[in-house]
């Protein structure tokens, strides 16, 4: 699994061989994991964003946007392509059930049957059907159910206190230089590192046998400095985001995850300059949600 990207999983890297440690002296729960070039898994996928932006100056709104949707997403994922980290960077996605809510509109937005060939390039993801880009609107929602991000050059197993066997019931800190050094190089802001506190938590061992797996919880939380995009001399420092991840991970490290979810919340609060040289204030609260279930 990739913790580094906070509006979803992704599924990675470090090769470790399987590996169960005596529960006496704790469990090994890598959570990065390479994938296979072949492999192929059945998901589950339920997500959902929304986001409410206004920009105001001298008390008169200038501009603003809302948008929220739902999604139930049922799919095959085929690894086509790997980098050498064990990434995948080139998916085809076959489609079971694509159906997506907007406002009190629900419609199925790609039909069952549909191929979708999915390509990580430089840090951007693209979605084709028959030769064709799929709508923004549509690659909005395949990004949060493929898995993939850009990279970071960290070790997510490090940054998230996995390295090393632990207890159940244990809680550990987030390892902060780590974490921010796994952050891709497309992660669209820059943090006040000082601000970074997060929990990790080994919950329990679940399953039988072959399928005992560990479930992982983890909290964290920022301060933003700033977004790329915006233009100079905008000012976010009173922004944050909290994010909640949380994981099913079998103790065979050859098998990737069952379960993976993931939860955002983002309040940004600042001023960004204008063309006369005066200031508009900028509010966006946003958030999200996404949950994915192998199916056997």
């Amino acid at each position: 699994m990739k913790y580094k990207a906070p509006l979803s999983f992704a599924v990675a890297l470090v090769f470790c061989a399987p590996l169960v440690i005596n529960a006496e002296e704790g469990f090994m729960v890598p959570v990065e994991r390479p994938e296979k070039v072949g492999d192929v898994v059945k998901q589950r996928i339920e997500a959902e964003e929304s986001m409410n932006m206004l920009i105001t100056a001298g008390g008169e709104k200038l501009d603003g946007r809302v948008e929220e949707w739902k999604a139930s997403i049922e799919l095959s994922r085929k690894i086509d392509k790997v980098n050498e980290k064990g990434e995948a960077t080139e998916l085809t996605l076959e489609i079971q059930k694509f159906s997506v809510t907007r406002g009190e509109e629900t419609k199925d937005e790609l039909e069952a049957g549909t191929v979708v060939k999915a390509t990580m390039k430089d840090g951007e993801e693209t979605f084709v059907v028959n030769d064709e880009i799929v709508p923004e609107s549509v690659g909005a929602i395949l990004r949060s159910a493929t898995e993939m991000s850009g990279e970071g050059n960290g070790d997510d197993n490090k940054a998230f206190g996995v390295d090393k066997p632990r207890k159940v019931g244990e809680e550990w800190e987030l390892d902060i230089e780590e974490f921010l050094s796994t952050m891709p190089d497309d992660f669209p802001m820059s943090v006040d590192k000082d601000s970074i506190k997060g929990k990790v938590k080994l919950v329990e061992i679940v399953g039988e046998g072959a399928d005992k797996a560990g479930k992982l919880t983890s909290t964290f939380e920022m301060t933003i400095e700033s977004m790329k995009g915006m233009p100079p001399g905008s000012d976010f420092k009173d922004s944050t985001m909290k994010v909640s991840l949380n994981g099913v991970f079998p103790l065979d490290t050859t098998r990737q995850p069952t379960e993976l979810e993931m939860t955002m919340k983002m309040d940004l609060a600042g001023t960004i300059p204008m063309p006369d040289g005066g200031k508009a204030e900028m509010k966006l609260n946003a958030s999200a949600m996404s949950k994915t279930v192998v199916i056997p």
